[in-house]
């Protein structure tokens, strides 16, 4: 990657790039692990950045790093940065952000937590956690970053994450098959197909010929289609279901894991939402917007 002429594409002051060159070429900046006595350390051999990387914590800044591997947009990133020079009232402070991640549309400071570990700091540091319009913040390192001409974003696995982290893994091997062809004539079949209402894996392979699993892994991860990632596990060929839209499969995703949140099953084969057709969902899209209006 070419950061010289990037960081001249987005119009940043030079002593921002200063910033910036400091944090990517000393991160490192702590040693993996050092606090995080309780959880399974990662090491991710990153095709995006061509180089490993220990990643602190499998169930949490893991998931985050391969969400950046799958991301067109990403162009590349760096864990454990040192953010310098946050200023809370008439103090002056750092901290050591999870990843900087360099996008298409810009440079991004991300903190990894899980969602009850954001609830347990609000309670104890309310004036630093915060919790506005749906989504979690830190004021002083939003100001921070807002400053510099970069966003901060506080990012949480969904819960509960064990599926989700085990598709990403399968996925992250298929995102790489120099074999896959998205225009074959079985991926087309498939698309056509799931127009009018999703399938499962087994309803998939059954209904189209050349069709394989393989195939159905790489179209996934390659985002050619859609499907439950974050709420079932790939694995079950019978419960999985593909979908011809992302806006689908996410609600079907959101709801699966609210019920699994809440110790209940997944939506049954039945449900209205999990089967409905990409004409039902353009209806029901152009009646919420007209309660919103």
């Amino acid at each position: 990657m070419d950061f010289p002429a990037y960081y001249q594409d987005l119009g940043l002051a030079a002593s921002v790039v200063s910033e910036l060159e400091e944090m990517r070429t000393s991160a490192p900046v702590r040693n993996v692990g050092e606090r995080a006595l309780v959880h399974l350390i990662a090491d991710l051999n990153s095709r995006r950045n061509a180089r490993s990387s220990l990643q602190e914590s499998r169930t949490c800044e893991m998931l985050f790093a391969l969400e950046c591997e799958f991301e067109k947009s990403t162009l590349s990133y760096f864990n454990q940065v040192a953010v310098k020079g946050v200023v809370r009232g008439k103090h002056i402070s750092s901290l050591t952000a999870d990843f900087l991640v360099y996008r298409t549309d810009g440079i991004s400071i991300v903190e990894c937590k899980h969602l009850n570990e954001i609830e347990s700091r609000a309670l104890r540091d309310p004036i630093e956690w915060k919790f506005e319009d749906g989504t979690w913040c830190r004021p002083a390192v939003d100001r921070w970053a807002a400053d510099r001409g970069l966003s901060y974003q506080i990012w949480s696995p969904p819960f509960p994450y064990q599926h989700y982290l085990a598709n990403l893994e399968l996925l992250y091997d298929a995102l790489h098959d120099g074999e896959y062809a998205g225009h074959s004539r079985p991926m087309q079949q498939l698309l056509q197909l799931l127009q009018s209402h999703p399938l499962s894996i087994s309803e998939a392979l059954d209904s189209v010929d050349g069709l394989t699993g393989r195939t159905i892994a790489c179209a996934l991860a390659h985002k050619d289609l859609h499907g439950l990632t974050r709420s079932v596990q790939i694995s079950d060929f019978e419960t999985f279901k593909l979908f011809a839209t992302k806006e689908h499969a996410d609600a079907v995703d959101k709801e699966n894991l609210r019920l699994l949140a809440s110790k209940l099953e997944p939506l049954n084969a039945k449900s209205k939402l999990l089967n409905a057709s990409r004409t039902d969902l353009e209806r029901g899209e152009r009646r919420l917007d007209r309660v919103r209006r």
